[in-house]
């Protein structure tokens, strides 16, 4: 085949192939067309030189990114065409080898041109340089909630303090100073900042300000034996705003004071003598051995009364003395007749607690401060030191006596 023949197929290929391009709505397909064109001209006009065509083919893949493709199209534009003077020595092989690459690079070109304007769209530009996206960073947003401010205007409920608590806790009366201490305890008042707490009676002959605290509970000291006081409390705002004050509240300090096992231990020679028997018959003589146990122990270590006065004040609290004097019982003999202290009745509990604080505390029975010994007979007496006589159900008689005699 002539090298006429040869530049006239290779002709007719390629037009075909620019003739598709130029259709194409794409507008970097359609310069390449008008390139192809203009070299079409110029080698229709060299007949008689060699005409090489080497058109890349756009390789798009799913990696590769619309900027690069553009630049890969308008390189192989620009270098499509590549015309040189062919030499004597060499014009029937490389016509030979033009034929073979020329026929296969236009076919490769008619494949792929198609190809590269159905999947890729994209708008002509410079060469655009490389996207580098970064993952946006994630801030963490801390929020605090605003201080809550005191609204001016608010009024301080009132605080109530709350009922005193008795026995079997020191809830009120602190253990060993129930002579001259009190603990009184109120309710949280929302928006209050301190309380003002306030005493009447003893020593305190008008309501006075004993104290300013932050907490919901406050011991009074320095108060008098066996007395009755009033306790009342008022709230106070972080900007000075006051409550009403408290309605007030009545508690007496002790006849004496005792431990939790001081306490157990009157309870168990109550129980002990008079307490465990049933019916109404028992009230008074509980609470009067209630007053003689506890009225021995006052004039022992408060009054210095009586003639055995001296001889218990060699002991330090009431359990030493109803447990290890010998006028009473110990505490193992009072276990092994029963009398342990979770077999106590209520009636025995309230009328020690009676005797304790010198208040009519159970069954409206009076105490009477004036007994100090009690005793079992099987029969009546006639003294004046004698204050009460009971004939029990079983015939014989409990005598409470006004002065101690053993």
């Amino acid at each position: 085949m002539s090298r006429c023949v040869a530049g006239a197929l290779a002709l007719i290929i390629t037009m075909m192939g620019v003739s598709d391009m130029s259709n194409s709505s794409d507008p970097a397909v359609a310069a390449q067309a008008e390139t192809v064109t203009t070299a079409e001209a110029e080698t229709t006009q060299a007949a008689d030189e060699t005409v090489a065509y080497s058109m890349a083919t756009f390789k798009a893949s799913q990696g590769a990114s619309a900027g690069s493709m553009v630049s890969k199209a308008e390189t192989t534009a620009a270098t499509s065409i590549k015309i040189r003077k062919p030499t004597a020595a060499t014009t029937t092989k490389k016509t030979a080898e033009k034929k073979a690459e020329t026929t296969t690079t236009t076919t490769k070109t008619t494949t792929a041109a198609p190809k590269a304007v159905v999947t890729t769209a994209f708008t002509p530009a410079a060469t655009a340089a490389p996207v580098t996206t970064t993952a946006p960073q994630t801030t963490t947003v801390t929020t605090t909630a605003p201080a809550q401010q005191a609204d001016p205007n608010a009024e301080l409920k009132t605080p109530v303090i709350q009922p005193e608590q008795t026995y079997d806790t020191d809830y009120t009366h602190p253990w060993n100073a129930q002579t001259n201490s009190i603990t009184i305890h109120w309710n949280a008042v929302a928006g209050a900042k301190k309380y003002m707490v306030f005493v009447y009676g003893g020593q305190f002959t008008k309501w006075t300000e004993v104290a300013t605290t932050g907490n919901v509970q406050y011991t009074v000291t320095g108060l008098k034996r066996d007395t009755a006081y009033s306790f009342s409390v008022k709230a106070v705002s972080e900007d000075g705003k006051h409550s009403d004050i408290s309605a007030p509240v009545s508690i007496k300090t002790a006849r004496m004071d005792y431990s939790a096992a001081g306490w157990q231990a009157m309870c168990r020679i109550v129980y002990h003598e008079v307490g465990g028997a049933a019916g109404s018959f028992w009230d008074k003589p509980i609470v009067y051995v209630a007053d003689c146990v506890t009225n021995q122990y006052v004039c022992a270590k408060y009054t210095y009364q009586g003639t055995w006065s001296k001889y218990y004040a060699r002991y330090s609290n009431i359990e030493s003395i109803i447990y290890t004097s010998g006028g009473f019982a110990s505490s193992a003999t009072l276990s092994a007749r029963g009398a342990n202290y979770c077999n106590v009745s209520q009636r025995v509990k309230l009328a020690v607690w009676g005797a304790t604080y010198g208040v009519t505390y159970y069954n409206n029975i009076a105490n009477d401060y004036n007994i100090f010994y009690w005793s079992s007979s099987g029969y009546a007496v006639s003294s004046a030191k004698l204050g009460y006589s009971f004939k029990t159900p079983f015939g014989n008689y409990v005598n409470i006596w006004r002065q101690y005699w053993g």
